[in-house]
């Protein structure tokens, strides 16, 4: 099994990796009795983007005969892999994990209290979080209304939208609130017909 972590590792889901949610899962449920943690690992897991280098991770079975090396268009030095070690320290000195699943958790609450009927299947981990909208329209709408507000948000496929809240945020996230309640009355003047919109973490 291969977990691809560019997006959702380094923190983005209020755990290191995404994957460390599955295990704890499977072990909540019962799911995981009997299997050591060893064996519910993905067999590798590749990673990027937040840690300013890229890479992979793998089981020891897995390991190449060949000399490594970290390549990708912007990778590929001794500088790249000391910055990845520098965020990594930092990562673990300042507890961003924890804020972001304390960042997410409020989030998460924050959009479900808005009560908006439009919104819909709100759903995420740390402050990779996504709801669903009516239209592609609408959804644009709610694009350009926030970003009105200051609330930068981006593309993510055909019917996606972004948002990238730093992993340093502290529940001043509050801010990001009235970009979603200062749509509540925009939202009833158009007509929507089915889109999603995206929150995901950078570091």
């Amino acid at each position: 099994m291969v977990c691809d972590e560019v997006q959702t590792g380094v923190g983005a889901t209020g755990r290191f990796w995404a994957h460390e949610h599955w295990s704890e899962g499977l072990e909540k449920t019962g799911q995981g009795v009997g299997t050591g943690a060893a064996e519910l690992a993905p067999d590798m897991v590749t990673f990027a983007k937040k840690m300013q280098a890229s890479g992979f991770f793998f089981k020891p079975e897995f390991l190449p005969p060949q000399a490594f090396r970290i390549y990708s268009t912007w990778s590929g030095d001794p500088l790249r892999a000391l910055q990845a070690s520098v965020i990594i320290d930092t990562i673990v000195a300042d507890h961003l994990v924890e804020r972001v699943h304390s960042v997410g958790d409020y989030l998460i609450h924050a959009l479900a209290d808005l009560n908006h009927p439009l919104v819909e299947r709100i759903r995420g981990r740390g402050t990779f979080i996504a709801f669903d909208l009516p239209s592609p329209a609408q959804r644009d709408h709610l694009r350009g209304e926030m970003r009105n507000q200051g609330v930068l948000v981006g593309s993510s496929g055909g019917q996606n939208r972004t948002l990238t809240p730093r992993t340093h945020l502290r529940q001043a996230s509050r801010g990001y609130t009235p970009g979603y309640s200062g749509t509540r009355s925009q939202a009833h003047a158009l007509n929507w017909q089915g889109s999603c919109v995206a929150f995901t973490s950078a570091s």
